[in-house]
């Protein structure tokens, strides 16, 4: 039951008022309008429906914008990036370089990749004309370009490469990022040729890959080396074999240009 509280008599007065003014408009009857202005009255009220509707649908789409603001978005897959890193032991705990870490910011083409071959030893393992032709296939992003190039069988078993990409594509599919690592097989055994010494022109007969394509993909290979090299300085025998690797593929045609 609601208990009975006192009414200032000011304010008594006020709600007095405001009741005979209500009585005063009940009394009165409605305006009559004319079928014109009834018209326009009803396309007054839809228009101001469909602004609303339109404020309506502005407000929610603003509000999912500022759900994916640029900086936002940057942040949460700087983040997962960072926890990804974590887990391959590229950094620590207080995000401070580990080897891993160190040698990876220094490559820039397909760098988990290059880092994990180097880590686990392939550079070590194996000689110059079979990582010329692995390294083909990591820096050749031409499908087409790739595929003419099985008619050169390769020495080495891909499917070592191919296994250390699913598990980084793996990882990183974990942390719910965009797989990075990719590898162009077919490519390897033609880089293979070349770099035991078979002819340029030979080669692109066999293969109908253009000579402009196979020098980029020469350089392209170059590159990758000098940059492993750079970032692997400690180790006087390895140096000693990229260079090697280095001098098989940057011969003839390749270092001429076209």
């Amino acid at each position: 039951m609601l208990s009975k509280k006192k009414v200032h008599p000011k304010d008594l007065d006020s709600i007095k008022k405001k009741v005979n003014e209500l009585k005063d408009k009940l009394a009165k009857k409605p305006v009559k309008c004319s079928k014109e202005k009834k018209k326009l009255c009803h396309k007054k009220h839809r228009e101001i429906d469909k602004q609303r509707s339109e404020f309506s649908r502005g407000k929610k789409k603003l509000a999912r914008l500022k759900q994916n603001w640029p900086e936002k978005t940057f942040l949460k897959s700087y983040e997962k990036k960072i926890n990804l890193l974590k887990d391959l032991n590229y950094i620590d705990e207080n995000n401070n370089l580990l080897p891993r870490g160190e040698f990876c910011c220094q490559i820039h083409i397909q760098e988990l990749l290059v880092t994990e071959l180097l880590f686990n030893g392939f550079f070590h393992d194996n000689d110059p004309d079979v990582i010329n032709g692995i390294l083909a296939g990591i820096v050749c992003e031409d499908q087409a370009v790739a595929d003419m190039g099985k008619s050169y069988p390769f020495s080495f078993d891909n499917n070592e490469i191919y296994s250390v990409v699913e598990e980084i594509n793996k990882m990183e599919i974990m942390h719910g990022l965009k797989i990075s690592a990719s590898y162009m097989g077919n490519i390897c055994g033609v880089m293979e040729a070349w770099s035991r010494g078979e002819d340029f022109f030979k080669i692109v007969e066999n293969t109908g890959i253009s000579e402009g394509d196979f020098v980029n993909l020469c350089r392209r290979t170059s590159d990758l080396l000098r940059q492993i090299g750079g970032a692997y300085k400690g180790d006087i025998r390895l140096k000693e074999k990229l260079d090697k690797c280095l001098s098989k593929i940057d011969r003839g045609m390749v270092i001429l240009g076209l």
